[in-house]
C-alpha cells in the first residue's frame, strides 16, 4: 500500500520539478467529466479483479484513507508557510487528492457491499453507517478538484447608472459577462468615520433585455445567471454625483454539488453520533 502511494506521489514531485505546475485547463469541462468516468471506471475494474489488483485495493482499507488524508493535510499546511515551493496547483497536490478519491471509492465500494449482503440475509442495515462521512468526503473533495477549472473570480468596476460588462480575470485579462450591470446607488449606513455596513443597489440586463434589480453587501452577494456578485469596494467625489464601485464576480458551477457533500457529511457524523 504505502508503496503504491510513495510511487505516485515521487513520480509527480519528479513532474512538478522537471515542467512545472499542473495546467488547471486539464479539468475544464467537458475533459473533467471524462477524466472523472475514465477514474471510475478504472475503480470499476480493479473492484472486480481482486487478486491481480490486490496491492492497489489496499489503498482502500481505513488505514489507508487515514494515511493519505494525512499527507493531504500535510501538503495543506505547507502550501500554507511555503507557498513559493508547495503550490496546491501542484502535480504533488492533484495526486494526492486523486489518492484519497481512489481510495475513499474503494472503501465505499467494500462498505456497500457489506451493506448489501447484510441486508439480504438480515434484512436490515446495523452497521457501517460511515459510508455517508465517507461518501460526503469523497463527492466534496471531487467537486473541488473537478471542479476548479470551470470555476472563476472577476472583479468588475462600475460607475454608477452607466451600464458595462467588462470584467478582469485574476491574471488582469478582459473578460466579457453575458449580461449588463448598472450600479444605481450604494448605501452607507454608519458616519463616516466608522462604517457599519454598506449596501449596493444595481441592476442587471440580460441578452433578453431583462431587467432585474438587485442589491449586494459584503458576505451577502446577489445572485443571477450561475454568478455570485459581491460588492468589494466603493469610491466617491465630491465633485460628482457619480460613484466608483468594485464588484467581485464568482461563477461556481460545481457549488451545489460541494454543499450536498458537506450536508452529507455532518448528516453522516450526526447518525454515527447518534448511533453510539
Amino acid at each position: 500500500m504505502y508503496i503504491v502511494i510513495s510511487i505516485f506521489v515521487t513520480l509527480a514531485l519528479i513532474i512538478d520539478f522537471s515542467i512545472g505546475n499542473l495546467p488547471l485547463e486539464l479539468f475544464k469541462s467537458p475533459l473533467n467529466i471524462i477524466i472523472l468516468l475514465s477514474i471510475s471506471f478504472y475503480i470499476y475494474i480493479i473492484s472486480n479483479n481482486k487478486n491481480k489488483y490486490q496491492y492497489i485495493l489496499r489503498i482502500g482499507s481505513l488505514k489507508g484513507v487515514i494515511s493519505i488524508f494525512v499527507l493531504f493535510i500535510i501538503f495543506i499546511l505547507l502550501s500554507i508557510f511555503l507557498p513559493s515551493t508547495f503550490s496546491t496547483h501542484s502535480w504533488t497536490f492533484t495526486s494526492i487528492i486523486l489518492l484519497l478519491i481512489v481510495s475513499l471509492t474503494i472503501l465505499i465500494i467494500k462498505q456497500a457491499t457489506l451493506i448489501l449482503n447484510e441486508i439480504q440475509h438480515t434484512k436490515r442495515w446495523s452497521h457501517q453507517h460511515s459510508i455517508i462521512v465517507h461518501l460526503g468526503i469523497l463527492i466534496t473533495i471531487a467537486s473541488l478538484l473537478f471542479g476548479s477549472a470551470d470555476s472563476s473570480t472577476l472583479y468588475h468596476q462600475s460607475i454608477t447608472n452607466i451600464p458595462d460588462n467588462i470584467c478582469l480575470t485574476t491574471k488582469g485579462k478582459k473578460e466579457t459577462l453575458p449580461f449588463y450591470l448598472i450600479s444605481d446607488n450604494i448605501k452607507i449606513i454608519g458616519t463616516s468615520s466608522n462604517i457599519m455596513d454598506y449596501i449596493a443597489e444595481f441592476r442587471t440586463i440580460d441578452k433578453d433585455s431583462t431587467i432585474t434589480k438587485h442589491t449586494s453587501r459584503p458576505n451577502h452577494p446577489a445572485h443571477f445567471d450561475g454568478y455570485d456578485i459581491y460588492i468589494s469596494d466603493f469610491k466617491t467625489s465630491d465633485f460628482s454625483d457619480s460613484k466608483q464601485i468594485t464588484y467581485i464576480i464568482n461563477k461556481s458551477p460545481w457549488k451545489y454539488v460541494t454543499y450536498f457533500g458537506i450536508i452529507l457529511s455532518i448528516i453522516g457524523l450526526l447518525i454515527l453520533f447518534i448511533r453510539k
